[in-house]
């Protein structure tokens, strides 16, 4: 079965993300405004980098896999941000 390497990439990330999205949607709901949308998109933005850092910290090796690919650790943590904003957006 064929999987594409940014997905698998994103695995490592989905967890996390979905439950700060899933968070910020609660807030937004529960506060029944949409003001606290704009502020929670730049917490989101500010929490996706956070991972991405983290990722690049901790699993410093795993990136060669992708690398080996032929996609670079800034290509592959910039369309993991674009699905993930974009789930978010939705």
């Amino acid at each position: 079965m064929f999987r594409s390497p940014v997905i698998q990439f994103y695995k490592n990330f989905i967890l996390t993300t979905n439950v700060i999205t899933l968070s910020g949607l609660a807030l937004c709901f529960q506060a029944q405004s949409l003001s606290y949308s704009f502020v929670f998109t730049f917490v989101k933005v500010f929490t996706n980098l956070l991972v991405g850092l983290m990722f690049l910290t901790f699993r410093k090796n795993e990136l060669i896999y992708y690398n080996n690919l032929g996609l670079p650790a800034s290509s592959l943590y910039l369309k993991v941000f674009v699905v993930d904003m974009a789930i978010w957006l939705i």
